[in-house]
């Protein structure tokens, strides 16, 4: 043989497809007998799957029965204990056909008009041993609009009557009355009544912001300092919110001297004076709530609510059939209901008419944001 031959290359490849083949079809084989192995345990894991996703929603079906619950009043509100009457204090298997079924707590909340609910879903039944039994647990609050009374910081000047059952007139300062002033009394009431009373009645942060949404959704929202005036009238009956430039909440310490960690810009004022009401009316039914300071002069008829976060001033002739409320978060000193010389300040406690709000905006029972979490045993 000469070297030209052994360097010529070769042309002739028979036989080399048959162990290509070969060891394709085994590493074929090797990955079919991978995969097999692997399916083995796929049915079972989408079947738990399944069963997970069904028991949680058949829990989420156990809050809308307590959201229902509560809109309706089924669920008393206040309720007589901490935890809700059966069949809502977890202790009854409600049943939905032969799909499952769920078990729901409703328990009262850290605030009164908040709840906690807790709702435990069942696919195919309740039972820890039926095989394939699957079931999920979930945990929210849930909260409504809060519905306020009439306590507060207040001093009376001029022409004021103030009936109706309530703990009498109450302030957690010095109170000054002075002017044609008849307090009524009706037997009953409390007395003594302490702070901690007042301060269930204040807008939470989680409250304002609840409040807030409402108002953007009715387009009855607005920023910074206000005038409202025959002129400039309030927009609408129902929900009006006025916020903060920044949009958020005031924040001040409790105790003086008091300081706020918002800019000076955040410190809005609120006027309303004349006939202020909506297309310069006398008159406006709802609430009126001010992330901030009002002064409300003139004699403009507000039937509902009044709210500041900070602190109110009356004067002229205005009438408030409903509530008037500060929470004087900034300036600690008392909210003044003055009057001029020919003024005549007329406050009316209606509950009736602050809980008329529920006719501009919806008041059931609804998600607290952020608070939804499923949970393991």
């Amino acid at each position: 043989m000469q070297l030209t031959d052994l360097l010529r290359p070769r042309r002739n490849e028979h036989g080399i497809a048959l162990p290509t083949a070969l060891i394709a079809l085994a590493l074929l084989t090797t990955l079919m007998v991978a995969f097999a192995v692997l399916s083995k345990s796929e049915p079972l894991i989408a079947r738990n799957h399944w069963k997970g996703s069904q028991a949680r929603a058949l829990a989420e079906a156990g809050v809308e029965r307590a959201l229902w619950a509560l809109t309706s009043t089924v669920i008393p509100n206040p309720m007589a204990g901490s935890i809700a009457p059966s069949p809502y204090d977890g202790s009854t298997f409600l049943a939905l056909g032969t799909a499952g079924g769920f078990f729901v707590t409703v328990s009262n909340g850290t605030a009164t008009n908040e709840r906690v609910v807790e709702a435990v879903g069942w696919t195919p039944t309740y039972s820890t041993t039926v095989p394939g039994a699957a079931h999920r647990r979930v945990h929210l609050t849930v909260s409504q609009v809060k519905f306020l009374g009439a306590p507060g910081h207040a001093s009376v000047v001029a022409s004021d009557n103030s009936c109706g059952v309530m703990a009498g007139a109450e302030t957690t300062g010095n109170q000054t009355v002075s002017g044609d002033v008849n307090f009524c009394c009706t037997p009953g009431q409390l007395e003594n009544v302490p702070t901690s009373i007042f301060d269930q009645y204040m807008l939470t942060d989680s409250d304002l912001n609840a409040l807030k949404a409402l108002a953007k959704a009715s387009g009855t929202y607005m920023q910074g300092s206000q005038v409202f005036n025959a002129g400039n009238p309030i927009p609408a009956d129902g929900l009006v919110f006025i916020d903060t430039p920044s949009g958020n909440n005031l924040s001040c310490t409790p105790t003086p001297p008091t300081t706020c960690t918002n800019p000076d810009s955040d410190m809005i004022t609120v006027s309303i004076a004349g006939n202020a009401g909506p297309g310069g009316s006398s008159t406006f039914s709802g609430w009126i709530v001010v992330n901030g300071s009002v002064t409300h002069s003139g004699n403009t008829t507000i039937n509902g609510l009044l709210y500041a976060q900070n602190d109110i001033t009356m004067s002229g002739t205005p009438t408030v059939n409903g509530a008037v409320m500060s929470r004087n978060i900034k300036d600690l000193s008392s909210t003044n209901i003055d009057a001029s010389v020919e003024g005549n300040i007329s406050i009316n406690y209606d509950c009736a008419k602050v809980k008329a709000i529920s006719n501009f905006v919806p008041t059931g029972w609804s998600v607290k944001a952020g608070t939804y979490r499923e949970i393991s045993d």
